[in-house]
């Protein structure tokens, strides 16, 4: 009797660990999924602003202390008035939060519709986000890969 009680308790137990991991699990992907869709809403913003050739818009998705605010601001100014582009996400994919930081992986496409000489381009950043003010803002970018297309 006292052999089949501590297989039981021990079942039990395992039973019990199993729920206990398949929660965190699930938790840990719940995460996942709001923060990339939370990120990705950042870009499809920025996407947007850039398309309606809206400046302030553009710029309340980057944060305002990020390295290249300025300078980026200042190039939208320069060629809003000259191209005309179409933005595409073709993918996006949420890394991690890293401290302050949170990293995701995305393929870009951008396209004239009108305006000088422009290469059209699929460009793979990887996108380092901030918060300000509670809220996720690009904070700067590196290019893993460009591809010209006609």
């Amino acid at each position: 009797m006292w052999e089949r009680s501590i297989s039981v308790k021990k079942v039990y137990i395992f039973i019990i660990c199993l729920l206990v991991v398949f929660a965190v699990a699930s938790s840990a992907v719940a995460a996942d999924k709001a923060m990339d869709a939370e990120l990705r809403a950042v870009v499809e913003a920025n996407f947007v602003a850039l398309a309606n050739e809206d400046v302030d818009a553009a710029m309340k998705t980057i944060h305002t202390q990020a390295p290249g605010y300025l300078q980026t601001k200042e190039l939208s100014n320069q060629l809003f008035p000259y191209y005309d582009l179409k933005y595409e996400l073709l993918e996006f994919n949420y890394i991690a939060i890293d401290g302050e930081y949170a990293l995701a992986r995305a393929i870009q496409k951008t396209i004239k519709v009108d305006g000088p000489a422009f290469q059209n381009n699929i460009v793979d950043f990887i996108y380092v986000f901030k918060q300000e003010d509670g809220v996720w803002k690009f904070w700067s970018q590196a290019i893993v890969d460009t591809k010209f297309i006609d």
